[in-house]
């Protein structure tokens, strides 16, 4: 049996071996066959960390992606009250000048009669 944990940064090798037996009658091709699927083994633990390398650096970019959007969107927000506020002193302001308009014209109204 072969274990590879990347996770740990490190490769674990077991093999079954029966103490009483030793290691018995194993051929040159059964121990390149062994010494074969180390190899792969240990190179698929490499290219699994390579990867998991990658990916966070990945990751990390995009959490700085996302913090620079969600400053972004925390400016627009204000940006947007503000003008929103604006927009509502100006209705406020041309409605106050409409009310004084109609009262001119109400008082113009009145005088010519």
């Amino acid at each position: 049996m072969i274990v590879c944990e990347p996770n740990r940064g490190d490769v674990i090798l077991a093999m079954k071996i029966d103490p009483t037996k030793g290691l018995g009658n194993v051929s040159p091709a059964g121990l390149d066959e062994l010494e074969d699927r180390i190899r792969r083994v240990a190179d698929l633990c490499r290219d699994l960390r390579q990867e998991r390398a990658i990916l966070q650096k990945e990751v990390a970019g995009l959490l700085l992606q996302i913090e620079t959007i969600s400053d972004e969107k925390r400016k627009l927000e204000r940006r947007i009250d503000h003008l929103i506020a604006g927009r509502r002193e100006l209705h406020d302001r041309v409605e106050s000048m409409l009310d004084a308009i109609a009262t001119l014209e109400m008082e113009v109204e009145s005088g010519s009669k």
